[in-house]
């Protein structure tokens, strides 16, 4: 029998220490550099959330109800949205780098397909080599 995990999250809880030594001198622990809120959202929740707008296709409202679904997380639309724009800045570099190295490629083939977009035809085009896809 093949079956997958139950999806769950997991929650890491930080705290501070602020106490006073015999000397009278306050010393205060910190927080890790990476955490930056009282709450915040870890590398692989935005990474699978990204893939299910980017990679799946699934708009921002339903990748939301799905995080609830699937993980009991209540994530914002527009914290989706965030997330997909700090991806895009992230890997803007490597996009454009796999650009100009399908530029330059001898044999490139291309196509383009169909997809609705808020009921619109709109056209997705693309374009491969034997190891770039653009």
């Amino acid at each position: 029998m093949l079956d997958i995990p139950v999806p769950r999250h997991e929650v890491t809880e930080y705290r501070t220490l602020s106490l006073v030594c015999q000397c009278g001198k306050l010393h205060e622990s910190r927080f890790p550099e990476k955490v930056t809120e009282h709450v915040q959202y870890g590398p692989n929740i935005r990474a699978v959330a990204v893939h299910f707008t980017q990679g799946q296709l699934l708009p921002y409202a339903r990748t939301s109800e799905l995080m609830a679904d699937l993980y009991q997380l209540d994530i914002s639309p527009g914290t989706l949205y965030g997330w997909t724009r700090e991806a895009d800045a992230l890997l803007s570099p490597s996009v454009q780098a796999i650009a100009q190295q399908v530029s330059q490629s001898p044999v490139v083939h291309v196509d383009e397909s169909g997809l609705r977009v808020q009921a619109k035809l709109q056209w997705l085009h693309t374009s491969v080599t034997p190891t770039h896809t653009w």
